[in-house]
């Protein structure tokens, strides 16, 4: 057993590096639209009103919605009940 939790401690601090390397990797990807939504965006969810308020000077209607999308499907983000925002 002892074994074997050294096994494993070792695999998990490896996959963890590995995690974020891609998370990393994912961040250097994205458009400068997509940058500043993420940068807008917590833990905390925040309503897509909100975070329109947020942005408004620098993006339209029109370049959140999408940004938003490539940021649920890039898997650095979920939409909530509700029409709220959060880092995954």
């Amino acid at each position: 057993m002892e074994e074997y939790a050294q096994f494993a401690t070792a695999a998990t601090i490896e996959s963890d590096l590995s995690g974020l390397t891609k998370e990393k990797d994912k961040l250097k990807s994205l458009t400068e639209h997509e940058k500043i939504l993420y940068r807008e965006l917590s833990n905390e969810p925040i309503s897509l009103q909100i975070l329109m308020d947020k942005v408004s000077e620098i993006l339209s209607i029109s370049q959140i919605h999408p940004a938003l999308l490539m940021l649920e499907m890039k898997q650095l983000i979920q939409q909530l009940p509700g029409n709220r925002y959060i880092r995954i």
